[in-house]
């Protein structure tokens, strides 16, 4: 599932949003380098987890699901004088 979470952020334009609900308990026991990604993109964008205990059956053991919601930033527009003064010259 991590995959296709980080498949969406890939895809997600700026200002975009995606909404996921993941295992918490494999989010949270993992320490992979695609988990390592993952966690530090959230970190960067604008994310909001909520926590569900006890939502998923798996094995017929109750385990805990979470909520993300993620926001990718705006992209914010740099102008530099090399390309103002194009602008002016044209």
């Amino acid at each position: 599932m991590v995959t296709q979470l980080m498949k969406a952020l890939d895809l997600l334009k700026p200002g975009g949003k995606c909404v996921c609900l993941l295992n918490a308990e494999l989010n949270r026991n993992s320490h992979t380098e695609l988990h390592m990604l993952l966690e530090k993109q959230l970190l960067d964008w604008h994310f909001n987890q909520v926590l569900i205990p006890k939502a998923l059956t798996i094995d017929k053991q109750k385990t805990n699901a979470a909520i993300v919601k993620v926001t990718r930033p705006e992209v914010e527009e740099r102008t530099s004088i090399l390309l103002e003064k194009i602008k002016w010259d044209t």
